[in-house]
């Protein structure tokens, strides 16, 4: 009786453990993507050069990703993630590759639409990192990642299945 026990716990926790959310996928990379991330390069450049139009145009660049219609609290939310990321890098200087890399984040964060949990917070890491590559302390990088989470969230329309609750 307790052997048949221990085999149905046994049991029983592999197949939670094998209920893990499955990862989503990333968006993909075309030629259009690339020109606009070229586009958030330069508008990331022209932030850290402290020019302060280029605040409202990192965040219409980025709204473009963005449905209105399904999501219309995303605007908001890319509205707060672009002051964030203003008042990090503002100042910075600039270095193509790390702007390359922070532009990337940014696009990946409010072009995703089924990221997992666990891709989320690899998201959120990863804007961190992007950020303090380019220079913002580590408290306004943490800003910036939570609130790339923030949006993510606001445009992810994944849903979990039954099993995934567990």
């Amino acid at each position: 009786m307790k052997r048949g026990l221990a085999v149905v716990m046994l049991l029983g926790a592999l197949a939670f453990a094998g209920c893990r959310q499955a990862d989503g996928p990333l968006p993909a990379m075309d030629d259009s993507v690339a020109n606009r991330l070229s586009d958030l390069t330069r508008n990331l450049q022209n932030i850290s050069a402290s020019h302060q139009e280029a605040v409202g145009d990192l965040a219409d660049d980025l709204k473009v990703f963005v449905d209105d219609e399904t999501t219309p609290e995303a605007a908001a939310a890319i509205e707060r993630l672009v002051q964030s990321v203003a008042q990090a890098i503002s100042g910075k200087p600039f270095d193509e590759a790390t702007m390359s890399a922070l532009s990337r984040q940014l696009w990946l964060t409010v072009a995703s639409r089924e990221l997992s949990e666990k891709q989320t917070e690899t998201l959120k890491a990863d804007m961190r990192a992007a950020a303090i590559g380019v220079g913002a302390s580590p408290e306004s990088a943490g800003a910036v990642a939570d609130q790339a989470a923030l949006v993510q969230r606001t445009v992810n329309t994944r849903q979990r299945t039954w099993y995934e609750v567990f």
